[in-house]
């Protein structure tokens, strides 16, 4: 088995470079006269190849093909117009790397179903549509992006940012202000940088807070993720980094020194526009302790959710500087004993479905301090019911844990129903 996936491999990568003996034999064999064009055949042959690839290659593969196939032009424009259908439903089938070169072509037809499936919320590609449309906005869109700024998918609203930078569109400066204290530290650093950009130089400080981030999920570092997106918008800004490692603590003498360097040269910039404080959700987080228990949602349809509960009885909601919800004392222990007896049920599966689109996680820490996961992901099918018993049972356990009142805080807003939604979607029905 592995040794044909090798050669699978292989075949995908030597396809991609264009590599004569990578092809099968009877391609390579057939006589010229059994081919009505040969220069015509070849292409139709790429596209599908191509088409192929992008869709089912490895993950390395895939983009490689989506860029090879929109260098083909007519003939792959043709074949996914075809492919798409008149009302883009055939775009789910092709992947998310296809249908993110789908505007590449400049066809009206392709663009209008690009539209079409990104008002569709069970889409499995509204983020690669959106990007798609992104790269090259067309005049006319401007209100359209505009409004994707409120869209409840982070990449959604990341790619707006990219639409509205491109049309240099700054009497939309309101709805990117609005940005700055998005739930996702992505979109707040892009909205950030374009304000910028735009004449707006205190925005600086929400980039120059980011280096001093240090928070992680669990084992993944957050922070370190948020620290190099900052230093390399901030290098391109201030046209130097001071001499930050953006991949070291920001706490060591070296990096503190840096970041002091560098925040005297963003203030000397912003001027009086510099703010006095930020909002809390912009304020940086340090490394997070005693977490015992985790919950991510992913999903390309209904969102992100990241939450964790931690033996001083808290549940952190987000990521960054997390909203917190405060339990009573012992709760988060009841809740370990309780989860802990559950999985057990598991025995060693820690996985169900395929990779995709979709994934629910569920993490423990146990009472001996060993990190335990058990993930449920999808592919773009949305149907499907892949919890077992037992994790229903720990998943309910966890959202009574959660508010679900109306709040100011759109992380904490009706959470627990929000929470309950995001698992049907992902893992099936509770």
């Amino acid at each position: 088995m592995k040794r044909a996936a090798s050669r699978l491999a292989a075949l995908s990568l030597a396809l991609l470079a264009g590599t004569p003996a990578a092809l099968p034999a009877r391609a390579q064999d057939a006589p010229p006269a059994t081919r009505p064009s040969d220069d015509q055949a070849e292409v139709l042959a790429k596209v599908e190849k191509y088409l192929e690839l992008a869709k089912s290659g490895t993950a390395a593969v895939r983009p490689q093909a989506a860029r090879r196939l929109a260098q083909l032009g007519e003939p792959a424009r043709a074949r996914l117009v075809e492919l798409a259908g008149a009302d883009g439903a055939g775009l789910a089938e092709l992947g998310p790397q296809v249908v993110e070169i789908a505007a590449d072509f400049g066809d009206a037809g392709l663009r209008a179903a690009l539209w079409r499936v990104l008002a569709d919320a069970d889409f499995p590609w509204r983020g690669s549509a959106a990007r798609a449309l992104a790269k090259a906005p067309v005049a006319d869109e401007g209100a359209a992006f505009r409004g994707l700024g409120a869209d409840h998918l982070w990449q959604v609203r990341f790619a707006a940012l990219d639409a509205l930078r491109a049309l240099d569109l700054r009497d939309a400066r309101a709805a990117v202000r609005a940005l700055l204290v998005d739930q996702e530290g992505a979109v707040r650093r892009a909205a950030a940088a374009l304000l910028v950009d735009w004449g707006e130089p205190g925005a600086l400080r929400w980039l120059v807070e980011e280096l001093r981030r240090e928070d992680a999920y669990f084992r993944v570092p957050l922070g370190a993720q948020a620290r190099f997106d900052a230093h390399k918008r901030l290098t391109e800004l201030l046209g130097d980094d001071f001499g930050f490692r953006p991949g070291e603590s920001p706490a060591t003498p070296a990096n503190a020194a840096a970041l002091a360097r560098l925040e005297a040269a963003a203030r000397e910039r912003a001027g009086d526009a510099w703010p006095s404080e930020l909002p809390p959700i912009a304020r940086a987080a340090g490394a997070s302790t005693g977490d015992v228990l985790g919950l991510e949602l992913r999903s390309c349809r209904a969102g992100e959710f990241y939450l964790r509960w931690n033996d001083a009885d808290e549940v952190h909601v987000g990521t960054g500087n997390a909203a917190v919800v405060t339990l009573a004392p012992g709760t988060v222990e009841r809740l370990r004993a309780g989860i802990e007896r559950r999985v057990a049920e598991l025995g060693d599966t820690r996985f169900w479905g395929e990779a995709g689109c979709d994934l629910e996680q569920y993490r423990c820490v146990g009472a001996d301090g060993e990190l335990r996961t058990w993930l449920l992901s999808k592919g773009q099918a949305s149907e499907g019911d892949l919890r077992p018993a037992p994790l229903d049972a720990v998943a309910e356990l966890l959202l009574l844990t959660l508010p679900d009142e109306a709040s100011a805080d759109p992380r904490l807003d009706r959470l627990r129903s929000r929470a309950r939604a995001a698992l049907s979607v992902l893992g099936g029905a509770l």
